[in-house]
Order: structure tokens, then sequence, then C-alpha cells
């Protein structure tokens, strides 16, 4: 199954080169693509995936670099972009699909965590994606121009993650959201601060779930 953002647009063999990658490993369970900047094509976004900081809940920033410098092989992540997610039948049998409480944000990172031990994440250099990020919900790169509705699934869901897969992190997250909050509240932002704490109190009132396919 071929998870694609409807913010995208593909290189005429991005999928040809997802299924060989996966055909010639058969322990990969998920592979990415090349995330290139649909405004800026040289610029890369994802090289399949991203490592994700369990201390502070956010995706660790990377390195910039160009489709000219790219290596072949991508550097150790802890999932597969979302915007483009190659899984395999036997990926889905066993793990499951995503899990549907998160609604928006951290469903690939649970999918990951859920397959540990068991799949491995592929990457698949000849399979090249343009993504404009964010077109869709507007969920900027730049914290400054994220929407509403953004930054309370972003808070939210740092909190149902880590309560699931990582509760030692927890105060540690939660400080990092309440500093999120308060440099908005610093620019005059008072309405966004809340919407971030708010969401922040209703991850952690949420039903917590198991992990399920692990």
């Amino acid at each position: 199954v071929w998870l694609l953002n409807p913010d995208t647009i593909v290189a005429p063999d991005a999928l040809t080169a997802l299924r060989s990658m996966v055909e010639g490993n058969a322990e990969i369970g998920i592979c990415g693509s090349i995330n290139l900047s649909y405004h800026m094509p040289t610029e890369i976004q994802a090289r399949g995936g991203k490592s994700y900081n369990f201390w502070t809940g956010r995706v660790r920033k990377q390195s910039k670099s160009t489709i000219v410098q790219t290596p072949e092989t991508s550097p150790p992540v802890d999932y597969i972009n979302g915007a483009s997610m190659f899984v395999t039948r036997g990926f889905l049998e066993t793990v499951g699909l995503m899990e549907e409480s998160y609604f928006l944000y951290f469903e690939e990172l649970d999918w990951a965590m859920r397959s540990k031990g068991r799949f491995q994440l592929g990457y698949a250099p000849g399979s090249v994606i343009y993504h404009k990020e964010g077109a869709q919900i507007g969920s900027s790169p730049d914290r400054l121009k994220r929407s509403l509705l953004a930054d309370r699934y972003l808070s939210r869901n740092r909190v149902l993650f880590t309560r699931r897969f990582v509760p030692w992190a927890l105060p540690s997250v939660m400080f990092c959201i309440v500093l999120a909050a308060t440099e908005r509240l610093l620019r005059g932002d008072a309405r966004r601060a809340g919407v971030m704490l708010a969401s922040m109190i209703e991850g952690l009132r949420y039903p917590k779930k198991s992990p399920e396919g692990t």
C-alpha cells in the first residue's frame, strides 16, 4: 500500500523505486522516498524518514542538504516520513493499521514504534516526491506560521505518544510544551498559548491505550 500526501507531486518512477527496494529486502516493512521541497526542488526535507527526540517530543533538526549532495543511504531514522510511505502487506497483517486516536501527527512514529524488532524501515533513493509541506492544514516548519489546528494536535499528541511509549519522558516533554506556549505568550499570542496548554491537558486526560501489535 502506498500512502501519499495529497499535497505532493511525484516523479514518474517514484513508485517503481519503492517497490523494487521492498522486493529486494523482505525485512523492510515501511519504505520511504526522498522528500524534496515543492517550492525549492533541490532542498531535501527528508531522506526516507526522520529521527525523534523522546526527551523533548520533537523531531530532530536535520542539516540542510540538496539533492546533489544526498547519499545513497539514509541516516538512522525513528520513523518514515508520512508524506510517502510504501507499506507491505506483511507489515499490515502483523502490526495493524495506523492508530486513529491521534487524528493528525504522530501516527507514523507510533506505527514505527509498534513494529520495532520485527520490521526494518527502508529508504528508496530512486523514489522522489515533491512535498508542499503544510499546505493542507498549516503545519509549517516555521513555528510562528503554524495554524492553531496544527499547534493543537502537535501539543496533544506529543503527550499521547509519550504516555503510550516512553512515559519516563513525560515531565520533560510537558516542560517543553509549556516553554513553547510561554514563547507564544511573550510574542503577544495569548490565544495560541492557551490552545497549546489546553491541548497538553487534553492529552493527559485522554484514555490511555496499550500499543497494539506489540
